[in-house]
């Protein structure tokens, strides 16, 4: 980003001297001791404004973790096959997605999230008394850096959840290691709740809609940022207490629900301050409800975002965009901004790949609501999504694909194999964060090939939210209501709608070439599935899944799920997955959620019976808690709980 990033150029120095992030060995680290001199420090708003974005540069900084805690372990990965130069990560990403995870591994550290939500308890500490201070720092101004630091703590605080479930939680400042308090986990349900209320209280609807740049419109928060993080939060919360409806003895949303610390209690009956037991099920319908409402007021703002940016284009070309037929409104208003792709005389090469490179090459697209920034111009590297993914030896990860599907476009940057300078038959590739072009399509019919060149690259922006994903949570927590039998035609047609649009963008007639079919009121060649045959269950199982949603065309593609193709290298499927498993969990200790998801959905991985044995339960979807944290706690008299599937090392004991 390159107005906040010169910014933060101008300002770290002064930031990293006054807040130190080192932690020591004697204290909890996810609040580090800090060197700040409080009096002399928040004067003016350059003071909040380096912190507030030292806030999205540690956040920025995690994209190892969000990958190794929402992805690696899925479905949708094998181990690159070329003998590896980094063969000490290789061996350990081995383990960590065959389920024989260590606690000493420094990828379980969460002190890196919790560092990014002190900065913005920090920016929300002192707001206040630098408007103040400060004649030239606006009310206006001040608001903004409110809910864009509400929002990032949240977020922050969302990710520790699905990776970690019960996680030490407080909005509470600590300026030094005196000060320090060793906070005791909360029940996922109620971080769930307080950040859901601390957002809609806070920060929903007075953000900004639209910066001056178009790097700081889709790197900083704005509303649809905001409403894009409350359907997926929503989406989450409605899965657990789903979940929970399963248990009818249960009666509170979760069996220690007040073990939180005393500020911030939820109130009713969410908080269990009341006798009278919830009605899981009931919430859980609220909150598919809630997520459907946000996804649609995020889509209604991304659309305002695309229409003030054409305003300030010298030209606009409407032909790069999809304008479909039949499909479901939002705000009354179409969705005409996604991004298309266009095969004319497919034989001689002339495809456009201009989804793919609009929305994971050229950056901060139309159809992004939020991407943490890197550019060659900031010298920020995002160098980690190539250890990761790509063709080379150095690279951890293929795809668990095993055939290159011409006419689905996704396949040619996420599964492809027929690549420029690849000589390994083995595997199928990700491309997604290298640069990616079609080098040739020769042949002719059936026999057609499609060859791709691609080059390394290390400053791709790493999206945290797209339509897609937003479309797609909508879809979800639809197919969720038809399961439990909530205004079941309407909900399947938002389905049915959402499909089509998904799948038909990246269709391509590689053979004949021309344009896929717009018309989403009707079943065509992507999905001739007959969805009025379907049962209830069959949406959410069979159809969606967990936005498990990719070519359907026919029993093969209905019956297995193949569809992680769409955010495949996106940091997304693991956390898709342990949600699928929660909404079939009567409590935490079920072993039957763990085991039908691990059954429907990783029996192609090898050894998987082996892999779910060691889960246990459902515990074993969750991310072991850091030795090092566990004896902070300890060396502070205190005591923080292992996850109990991985509570196995010396290090955890007391």
């Amino acid at each position: 980003m390159k107005t906040y990033n010169s910014i933060f150029k101008a300002t770290s120095l002064l930031v990293l001297v006054c807040i130190g992030l080192a932690s020591c060995n004697d204290w909890l680290t996810i609040y580090p001791q800090t060197q700040i001199v409080e009096e002399n420090f928040w004067e003016d708003r350059n003071d909040l404004e380096g912190v507030r974005y030292a806030a999205y540069q540690k956040f920025s900084d995690q994209v190892g973790k969000m990958i190794v805690w929402g992805d690696l372990r899925s479905d949708a990965y094998l181990l690159n096959t070329q003998q590896s130069s980094d063969q000490g990560n290789r061996d350990k990403y081995r383990n960590m997605m065959q389920a024989n995870i260590d606690t000493t591994w420094a990828d379980y550290d969460w002190s890196g999230m919790y560092s990014c939500i002190g900065y913005c308890n920090k920016v929300l500490q002192h707001g206040e008394e630098v408007l103040e201070k400060d004649r030239q720092f606006s009310q206006s101004e001040w608001i903004q850096m409110k809910t864009e630091m509400v929002t990032l703590r949240a977020m922050a605080y969302f990710y520790l959840v699905r990776a970690f479930k019960n996680i030490p939680y407080s909005t509470k400042v600590v300026n030094s290691d005196a000060e320090v308090e060793y906070f005791p986990q909360v029940p996922a349900l109620k971080v769930m709740t307080e950040i859901i209320n601390d957002v809609e209280k806070n920060a929903a609807g007075k953000a900004r809609n639209r910066f001056t740049t178009k790097s700081d419109t889709k790197g900083l928060i704005t509303n649809a940022t905001i409403y894009a993080l409350l359907s997926d939060m929503y989406l989450w919360k409605a899965s657990l207490y789903e979940g929970r409806s399963i248990n009818a003895t249960a009666s509170r949303a979760d069996s220690d629900t007040d073990q939180g610390e005393g500020e911030g209690e939820t109130s009713g009956e969410e908080s269990g301050e009341t006798d009278e037991p919830l009605d899981y099920r009931a919430q859980a319908i609220t909150d598919y409800k809630a997520c459907i409402t946000y996804s649609r007021l995020a889509i209604s703002k991304l659309k305002e975002q695309f229409e003030e940016e054409k305003k300030s284009m010298g030209s606009f070309r409407a032909g790069n965009y999809i304008s479909w037929s039949g499909a479901t409104k939002v705000a009354d208003v179409d969705i005409d901004f996604m991004y298309k792709n266009t095969v004319n005389e497919a034989n001689r090469g002339n495809v456009s790949m201009g989804a793919y490179n609009n929305i994971f090459n050229n950056g901060n697209s139309d159809e992004s609501f939020f991407e943490l920034q890197f550019s060659v111009s900031d010298s920020r590297e995002n160098g980690t999504v190539n250890s990761m993914w790509g063709y080379f030896s150095k690279t951890h990860l293929v795809t668990s694909y095993s055939e290159e599907k011409k006419d689905d476009l996704r396949y040619w940057f996420s599964a492809w194999k027929n690549i420029t300078g690849v000589t390994s038959a083995a595997d199928f590739y990700c491309l997604k964060w290298l640069n990616t072009s079609i080098e040739s399509i020769s042949g002719t019919g059936e026999n057609v090939e499609i060859k791709i060149t691609a080059e390394e690259y290390k400053y791709n922006n790493w999206i945290i939210y797209r339509l897609s994903d937003v479309l797609l949570q909508e879809a979800e927590a639809a197919a969720c209501l038809i399961n439990l039998n909530e205004n079941v035609d309407d909900n399947k047609q938002l389905c049915q709608q959402v499909l089509r649009m998904i799948n038909r963008r990246w269709w391509v007639d590689v053979v004949n070439g021309g344009e896929p079919d717009t018309d989403v009121s009707s079943h065509k060649t992507m999905d001739a599935v007959n969805y009025s045959t379907l049962s209830a269950s069959d949406y959410l199982t069979k159809v969606l899944a967990p936005r498990q949603i990719a070519f359907i065309g026919d029993d093969k593609y209905l019956t297995h799920p193949w569809c992680k193709i769409e955010f495949i290298g996106e940091g997304k499927r693991w956390f898709d997955l342990v949600r699928y498993a929660e909404r079939l969990s009567g409590n935490d200790d079920d072993i039957e959620g763990m085991r039908t998801m691990y059954n429907t959905f990783m029996n192609r991985i090898t050894g998987y019976e082996t892999t779910r044995n060691r889960c246990e339960n459902l515990w074993g979807l969750y991310c072991p808690i850091y030795y090092m944290e566990c004896k902070a706690y300890r060396a502070g008299g205190s005591n923080i709980t292992q996850n109990p599937v991985w509570n196995k090392s010396k290090y955890d004991r007391k």
